[in-house]
């Protein structure tokens, strides 16, 4: 996972990930529940406001695009490497669940 970090606003809205990484602002954390979704990191809260075309899947050829669009609020790990970062990029592998209304 890489941190994003050193860009502006208007950088961000121009900002299109490839692959199937994803662009996530992280959300306050919610003080009324907690959800845990492993036994040894706490998931975090965000909001994709960019996400890759999709992984190339070498067995037909095509690409299989990223299950979650932007504005949906997802569950990721949490890491030491992004603890201070408002804005991260990761892979869809790292979204643990996507909330739904």
């Amino acid at each position: 996972m890489k941190v994003l970090c050193d860009l502006t606003a208007d950088q961000l809205k121009h900002f299109r990930p490839l692959h199937d990484r994803i662009l996530i602002r992280r959300l306050p954390e919610k003080a009324s529940s907690t959800i845990l979704l492993t036994d040894k990191e706490r998931s975090l809260r965000g909001e994709v406001l960019a996400t890759g075309p999709g992984k190339y899947c070498c067995d037909h050829g095509r690409i299989r695009p990223v299950a979650v669009v932007p504005g949906q609020v997802v569950y990721f790990g949490e890491y030491s490497d992004y603890e201070e970062a408002d804005v991260l990029l990761i892979t869809e592998a790292d979204i643990r669940g996507v909330e739904e209304n």
